[in-house]
């Protein structure tokens, strides 16, 4: 490779800069590879979350929906499914920190099968995200969830379906449904929420 740019006649900064650049290249594919590798973990625990969660919540005595069941904390599989959202949460932590320092490939967060598995995370990790937050009573030391406590993967997914989709920021926030609820129960009957 040093030959052929020498055979351009470029200097030896150039030279240098050209190679930085094809070395950087090269670690950003490197860590797209390693976070494509994650893909299936990230699979497997949604999968786990939205059928196997899902059917838990539905045959349960109560018949509680999985937010309820969640919030609740009842059962073992109410906090493996905890456990499972906080997996993901991390893996999504990691992707997005790479983003934000830009140690991935720019295409990356264009890619369809990328966009679409955010979404799929977003819509259905979220609101147990949500739960989670107005079970502990975060919203009384930092505020409402969509003003302070949502958690920065879940804006940049929602960004990404959004952009992929050519809509306008914040047009899409299904995932937030429950944050919406969460508040207007507090502002409305003073008890803090659902109980």
């Amino acid at each position: 490779m040093n030959t052929t740019l020498k055979g351009l006649g470029l200097s030896t900064r150039a030279r240098l800069c050209l190679r930085v650049v094809g070395e950087l290249g090269n670690r950003k594919d490197g860590n797209q590879k390693r976070i494509d590798a994650k893909k299936t973990d990230i699979e497997r625990a949604m999968n786990y979350l939205q059928e196997d969660y899902r059917l838990h919540c539905g045959q349960s005595v109560s018949s509680l929906g999985c937010y309820d069941a969640f919030k609740l904390q009842e059962t073992y599989t109410d906090f493996d499914a905890h456990v499972k959202g906080l997996e993901l949460a991390g893996i999504w932590d990691e992707i997005i920190e790479m983003l934000k320092r830009y140690e991935l490939p720019n295409a990356f967060k264009g890619e369809k099968k990328w966009v679409e598995l955010g979404t799929r995370y977003c819509r259905f990790s979220e609101p147990l995200s949500i739960t989670n937050y107005y079970r502990h009573l975060k919203n009384k030391d930092t505020r409402a969830y969509m003003d302070r406590g949502r958690p920065k993967h879940y804006r940049f997914t929602q960004r990404w379906f959004e952009h992929a989709q050519r809509m306008p920021i914040g047009s899409c926030g299904e995932s937030c449904f429950w944050a919406n609820v969460e508040e207007l129960c507090i502002k409305t009957s003073g008890l803090g929420g659902f109980a």
